[in-house]
């Protein structure tokens, strides 16, 4: 979670998907908020941090940063994100701001996924 939100606050994220169901929602809407501010799209997914890390390669992640260096706004994650951008504000909780699921995403392969995120940890 530190190291997203250091990208999110040097605004090197393209993305941020964030686990709607998370038992630090406060965070993760300090977190939103910071990242949309600096033009990230924000996706909160009704799921929880364990459901989230999965396809990451990850045993738990409330929130899942992507930087634009490894994953421009054409990256088909990205624009997922982007079409199903989440607005947030002070008064509305993660779990009331994720009103669509996580079917409409589109399957993108997991092996995929973890090749880009160590590339993007190698680097």
């Amino acid at each position: 979670m530190r190291a997203v939100t250091r990208a999110a606050r040097r605004a090197e994220l393209s993305a941020l998907l964030v686990a709607a169901h998370s038992h630090s929602s406060l965070l993760l809407q300090q977190l939103a908020c910071m990242a949309d501010s600096h033009g990230a799209a924000v996706c909160a997914l009704p799921c929880s941090s364990a459901r989230l890390g999965q396809p990451f390669g990850l045993l738990r992640a409330s929130a899942i940063g992507l930087r634009r260096d490894a994953f421009p706004t054409e990256h088909p994650l990205v624009a997922a994100a982007s079409k199903h951008r989440t607005r947030f504000s002070e008064e509305a909780p993660l779990d009331r701001a994720a009103p669509h699921s996580s079917e409409t995403l589109p399957d993108i392969d997991a092996g995929a996924r973890r090749d880009a995120l160590k590339s993007d940890l190698a680097a």
